[in-house]
């Protein structure tokens, strides 16, 4: 991993989505993810209970079943949290961040997923103002950004994550035009989107993956987020010229 200076981030992106999907789905997603928490947690917190009573009871057998049931309902609950981030409905809990700190800490973390044969580069703005996030969301849609990177380049090469400042200047992303925008970009050098595919890879459980490998809500994740958090993400990606993915958050007041 190397870090170096950070060029100006600009809005390039071809494909920005400026909203978390069509009200349809947000309306369906929210409504159900709020009826599907509310059935959770009332399945999670009597199998805890019973859990308790197997214990006391020494009811081995009848732990490890209510184990696997306690298992299965918590990955069903981080579904249902994965389909409220898509739909931009999340429960965010915004504090101000230093973007660039948060890179650097997760920079060991990304160094040690990627293979030897991607060499991941940092370039940080020293002067990038702080932002009004949620420091865990944050740091999830990079690592997603960055997993979605390592997968569309199987023969390796060069990764960068930068940050900096600029104007919101991309084709159809509604924001004001004369402010300047805290942007932190993840590119690659993989094969690129194909222009059929560019207008859905934001769609929610859209996906390329054979099934199991994905369900498809990891940019969908990524852009839910960031929607809340009153920015855009935008794509610039074409085919054997990797992609470009920039996230445009307005710095804390």
């Amino acid at each position: 991993m190397k870090e170096r200076a950070s060029p100006t981030a600009t809005a390039t992106g071809s494909s920005p989505l400026l909203e978390p999907g069509n009200a349809t789905f947000v309306d369906f997603a929210s409504r159900l993810g709020h009826d599907l928490n509310n059935l959770l947690s009332t399945v999670i917190g009597s199998l805890g209970l019973i859990r308790e009573e197997n214990i006391a009871n020494e009811d081995h057998e009848g732990h490890q079943l209510v184990d696997d049931a306690l298992s299965a309902s918590r990955d069903c609950a981080d579904i249902v949290d994965r389909l409220m981030a898509a739909a931009g409905k999340q429960l965010l809990h915004p504090q101000r961040v230093a973007a660039n700190s948060v890179l650097r800490r997760l920079t060991p973390l990304l160094t040690q997923t990627l293979p030897d044969n991607i060499d991941l580069q940092v370039a940080l703005d020293p002067e990038l103002p702080d932002l009004d996030v949620d420091p865990d969301r944050l740091e999830a849609a990079i690592i997603d950004l960055v997993v979605n990177a390592r997968e569309a380049m199987p023969s390796g090469g060069e990764l960068i994550i930068s940050s900096g400042v600029g104007k919101a200047s991309a084709p159809g992303v509604a924001l004001e035009s004369d402010r300047l925008y805290v942007q932190i970009v993840v590119s690659d050098v993989g094969g690129g989107i194909p222009e059929e595919l560019r207008d859905r890879v934001l769609e929610p459980l859209f996906t390329t993956k054979p099934s199991p490998a994905g369900r498809g809500m990891g940019l969908s994740m990524v852009n839910g987020f960031v929607y809340q958090s009153h920015g855009v993400l935008s794509i610039d990606s074409e085919p054997g010229r990797g992609t470009r993915v920039t996230l445009h958050f307005p710095p804390a007041d």
